[in-house]
């Protein structure tokens, strides 16, 4: 679920900033312990991650209908395993949308959003750790309803 608000500087220009949180996935395997007592001495280690993002953007309408855009986000990571892990990362958001229809009041908003969020090593497990690179990029097909005041 997210909130996207954009600003016309010009009829082509236009800024904006967005905040929104979404579930990204993750799996889950087990670990033994290399040391005695050997295997039932490891454990479940999961890794699912949540992203919370504020961003903020320039776009560009080269048809009134369409924008091309981006800017810089800042992603919230947070790992739902014993651990609670959280990371905070800068990326880049780029995305590509359309009104339909363009230039009314009221409009459905579609877009393709790409989150561009580097990779860093995180620890995981308790009694066992080990270090596993997450990589938090990932992409989200959104459509909403517009309003032009």
């Amino acid at each position: 679920m997210g909130l996207t608000a954009r600003f016309a500087i010009s009829g082509a220009v236009a800024v904006g900033a967005g905040y929104s949180n979404t579930s990204l996935g993750g799996s889950m395997g087990y670990r033994a312990n290399a040391e005695p007592p050997g295997w039932f001495s490891g454990e479940h280690v999961i890794s699912h991650w949540d992203a919370t993002m504020a961003w903020v953007g320039a776009f560009w309408k080269p048809h009134p209908a369409v924008r091309l855009g981006g800017g810089p986000g800042w992603y919230q990571l947070e790992n739902y395993d014993a651990r609670a892990v959280k990371v905070s990362q800068v990326g880049l958001m780029v995305e590509v949308g359309a009104e339909v229809p363009a230039a009314r009041r009221f409009f459905l908003d579609l877009a393709i959003r790409l989150h561009l969020v580097p990779a860093k090593n995180v620890e995981h497990g308790r009694t066992v750790p080990i270090t596993l690179r997450p990589n938090w990029t990932h992409a989200a097909l959104l459509a909403g309803l517009g309003l032009h005041l």
